[in-house]
């Protein structure tokens, strides 16, 4: 897959665009079909979140996301269909909260696969669709990783549409969510229907100008976890269950803790700690259960979600225990007979820490580190590939162990006087297409590419030459009389003019008979490869009076035909209703994603000067470079089997085309060019 996500087109003026084409093939009686794909991902149509400019991306689940990690993810939580969608309920096996979490009889929870976004984000905006009866209870968790395996600790929503904030100095790409439910009656139980997740986008720009205070952070939480004496007890409950599922075996290692938010998900290490007895032992265990005394009693972090007046560090059961605070009670008004604020299994309690009996004994406390979120994965970069060198441009490619953005450095010398712009796109296997280089000469290269904590890695310094190009036998065609083409002597260039002769407009034109051009020899052009071709005005004797055309319509194009049915149109387009005033740029075709009609904003081209198009065709994508400028966002379509056209088609009766398509080029190994005869 491609590693880029560059919107070469206005989005609003891309819209605009599309409704005004639609309501003209409408009024035209041309619309013959619609088809609409809904991917399992986005069809929760209840769930109305559009992004915004603080939050671009959105995501969106439906219950049925969930199915395939309930096995694994679930503690009494059950997706089933019903009424003809799925939901998420409470399971059968009437499973009891921690018994700190209030007066509930039935419990449910379930986390997510692992959502990767595009961009960094450090906020998300969260909503669900949920059926709550009475005597029943809903709620969202939500949090965030840099590399998908160190977590941000658990977000606690308990009402749709609230924001999930995580540290503002620190930027993300993974989150994941968990649904927990509970119900005080048996036989009833909330139900979750689907969820949508909105990524926010600040403190890119001081990412991407490269700061690295969020990777100095990190190095030092790893070498100094933040660290509390606190009292604790033995757990045992051997045969029981824990809030995330887990059941307790004999000389058990794991802990609970008096919080939601450090809860590891079931099976697994998200959240540990490192505890030291007094006599010197020491052991690290995963948090698997919520208590004792409290289930908001998050003394580890500021600010706390209750007992803000606490310093941190301080439980409140300690508090309570010694010093009657809150009456000696917790939040459920029940008495705290003990100071303890980590349970311990069996098996650290016995075996790692050398502890005997089952509980605190007075002064003698356990020094508790907190692991989670220090650790730190290196970048490396690999695979550095350079390809499809023509005259002015090239392809590079290289992979990374973890997500990362990507820019180049290149120049004629190591000091790389030019360097290519980050992409706010996060991913592991990269493209980078230059363009505008200089023909036949030598440059310095080297790759360099930024993780969302800082970290950043250069290649080796790399070197390619340009050339001058390539050219290959065209042959020329005329659907239209009235368009005449000429081809030049060395293929360099293709001519276009005339007005056309066929009563009926382009777009419903079944043999399309409205256009005239010129192709490549079959079986001459590679998968993959680069294209120059200068879209130029013909002008009078004079040099004067240059023009693209004239009438209702027309349009200029160069044409990617493979061998599966599937083609692809990039061009200039002037139009009535699309572009009435100028030319624009345009993207048409039929793929194996359905119809393409891409266009950017109205008379954006001017249509008496020449534009330089760069396009490049590898993986299955098709890039576009227009007038030196960025990339329009790929087009996908397979890359075998390759014949390209050079066309120009007039919209009606007494239209007229006048385009030279000149200064073709093909870059190195695009295309095997034939015997030129002459």
């Amino acid at each position: 897959m491609i590693n880029r996500k560059l919107r070469f087109y206005p989005a609003h003026s891309l819209e605009n665009m599309m409704r005004l084409f639609v309501l003209m093939l409408l009024a035209m009686s041309l619309v013959t079909a619609a088809m609409t794909h809904v991917s399992a991902l986005n069809r929760s149509s209840e769930i109305n979140t559009v992004s915004t400019a603080d939050f671009p991306q959105v995501l969106k689940q439906n219950a049925d996301a969930l199915i395939e990690v309930q096995s694994t993810n679930a503690n009494n939580a059950l997706v089933t269909y019903r009424g003809g969608s799925y939901i998420v309920q409470i399971g059968n096996e009437k499973v009891a909260p921690p018994a700190w979490s209030g007066k509930w009889l039935n419990f449910g929870l379930l986390d997510s696969a692992t959502i990767q976004f595009n961009e960094p984000f450090n906020m998300l905006r969260v909503e669900w669709l949920a059926n709550v009866p009475a005597r029943t209870a809903l709620q969202i968790d939500v949090r965030a990783s840099r590399d998908g395996q160190n977590w941000t600790l658990w977000e606690l929503l308990n009402q749709s549409g609230q924001v999930a904030r995580f540290d503002s100095d620190k930027l993300y790409l993974y989150a994941e969510y968990r649904i927990r439910m509970f119900s005080a009656d048996e036989d009833i139980s909330p139900e979750f229907m689907g969820i949508s997740l909105a990524a926010n986008s600040q403190n890119i720009n001081t990412f991407f100008n490269g700061n690295n205070a969020n990777m100095e952070a990190l190095a030092v939480a790893a070498t100094q976890p933040a660290t509390y004496k606190v009292y604790g007890t033995r757990q045992g409950m051997v045969g029981g269950r824990t809030a995330n599922g887990h059941i307790i075996v004999p000389n058990d290692r794991f802990v609970s803790l008096p919080s939601w938010r450090s809860l590891s998900k079931k099976g697994g290490n998200d959240y540990q700690v490192r505890i030291v007895a007094p006599n010197g032992k020491s052991g690290v265990a995963p948090v698997y259960d919520v208590g004792p005394w409290s289930n908001q009693d998050n003394y580890w972090t500021a600010p706390r979600d209750m007992w803000n007046d606490l310093p941190v560090g301080m439980p409140m059961a300690e508090k309570a225990f010694f010093s009657n605070y809150n009456n000696g009670k917790n939040e459920f008004g029940d008495d705290v007979v003990n100071p303890s604020s980590i349970d311990i299994g069996d098996g650290t309690w016995w075996t790692d820490l050398g502890l005997g009996g089952a509980g605190w004994k007075d002064g003698n406390r356990l020094a508790v580190s907190f692991l989670w979120g220090a650790n730190i994965t290196p970048v490396q970069l690999s695979n550095v590939q350079i390809k499809n060198v023509g005259s002015g441009n090239a392809t590079i490619s290289w992979n990374t162990n973890v997500p990362t953005t990507d820019w180049l450095e290149y120049g004629f010398d190591t000091n790389y006087r030019f360097r290519t712009n980050p992409d706010t796109f996060m991913g592991t296997n990269h493209v980078v297409y230059l363009g505008d280089l200089a023909p036949n000469r030598t440059y310095n290269l080297r790759a360099r590419t930024r993780d969302v904590i800082g970290q950043e890695v250069a290649s080796d310094k790399l070197t390619f030459t340009t050339g001058s190009g390539m050219t290959t036998q065209l042959t020329n065609w005329q659907t239209d009389q009235g368009l005449k083409t000429a081809i030049s002597p060395d293929f360099g260039s293709v001519k276009i003019e005339g007005k056309r002769v066929v009563d009926s407009y382009w777009n419903d034109n079944p043999v399309n008979n409205y256009t005239a051009g010129a192709s490549t020899i079959p079986g001459n052009v590679g998968n993959s490869g680069g294209l120059d071709v200068e879209f130029a005005p013909v002008c009078d004797a004079n040099g004067q009076n240059c023009s693209f055309g004239s009438g209702s319509g027309y349009k200029a194009y160069v044409q990617m035909v493979n061998d599966v049915g599937e083609e692809v149109r990039v061009g200039v387009i002037s139009d009535s209703i699309i572009s009435p005033n100028g030319l624009t740029i345009m993207v048409e075709g039929t793929t194996a994603n359905g119809p393409i009609w891409r266009y950017s904003a109205p008379n954006l081209l001017d249509p008496a000067l020449s534009h330089h198009f760069l396009i490049v065709w590898d993986a299955n994508q098709v890039r576009v470079k227009v007038d030196y400028g960025s990339f329009l966002d790929p087009t996908p379509i397979t890359t075998s089997g390759i014949k390209w056209n050079f066309a120009a088609a007039a919209r009606y009766k007494g239209d007229s085309v006048n385009v030279n398509l000149k200064e073709i080029n093909f870059s190195w190994g695009s295309v095997n060019p034939a015997p030129v005869t002459q």
